[in-house]
């Protein structure tokens, strides 16, 4: 019988290998965790889905991150579903993110340009730091009669909101503008990139703290096998790092 792999000189021909487009790599407090790759940019940017319920695929929220040529992760950006905010997941779902940059690549997460006000709270609470201290703000969430959660934002200097938040970013991220300090609001920096946090006396790393209360573990094997697909990645797993072994709990 004539095989369809072999050419007229009875040589096979190469396997095709696609690597997964996503790998489940984790768990933490009943979710799955998986790392997907970016479509259009394979060799530096990838997300981390947060699900439950395998067989229904039921998200929770997306991160999106970007390694550079140096090895440095960059946190793009964090969209939790609507049914899930206001749970604190935010800050949990960033903190286990920059743990796992820190045992896989040796160091903390940065960030690109924040411009979400819930985000940017959620940042400075784990001992991010602003670079840019131009837009600072007071920030509330508060729940409406429809159970919809809008951000309740104001300046916190003389600076106009308007043009950096206009009304099609507003909607989309459910920020109101408001003319008085929000009760139980947070003054945080908007508009601006992060510096992860620094180097911390034992017992004092917020990021460990708001991990202290969570049961989470990682599979190194798929770790590896997925980060070994992104260009910028491979190059940088576990420089300076604990290693994965350190990383379940």
């Amino acid at each position: 019988d004539d095989d369809d792999d072999d050419d007229d000189d009875g040589n096979v021909a190469p396997l095709n290998f696609m690597p997964p487009t996503r790998s489940l790599v984790g768990a933490i407090n009943g979710m799955d965790v998986a790392l997907l790759r970016d479509k259009e940019d394979v060799d530096s940017r990838f997300s981390m889905l947060f699900s439950m319920d395998r067989a229904k695929g039921l998200k929770i929220a997306r991160l999106l991150a970007e390694i550079d040529e140096d090895g440095v992760v960059h946190i793009r950006g964090l969209h939790v579903q609507e049914a899930h905010r206001k749970k604190g997941l935010a800050t949990l779902l960033l903190a286990f993110f920059s743990q796992f940059c820190r045992v896989t690549f040796g160091a903390y997460p940065r960030t690109l340009l924040m411009n979400k006000p819930v985000i940017c709270v959620a940042l400075e609470s784990l001992g991010f730091t602003a670079e840019n201290e131009k837009w600072p703000v007071f920030v509330a969430q508060h729940l409406e009669k429809d159970n919809e959660h809008v951000t309740l934002m104001m300046a916190a200097n003389d600076v106009d909101l308007g043009p950096q938040f206009p009304h099609a970013v507003r909607r989309a991220q459910n920020i109101e503008f408001v003319t008085e300090r929000p009760e139980g609001s947070r003054r945080v920096y908007v508009l601006t990139r992060f510096e992860p946090p620094g180097r911390m006396v034992e017992g004092s790393d917020p990021v460990e703290r708001r991990l202290d209360d969570s049961t989470y573990q990682l599979y190194s094997a798929r770790i590896i096998a997925f980060l070994a697909t992104v260009g910028n990645a491979k190059h940088s797993m576990f420089r300076r790092s604990k290693g994965l072994n350190s990383m379940s709990t």
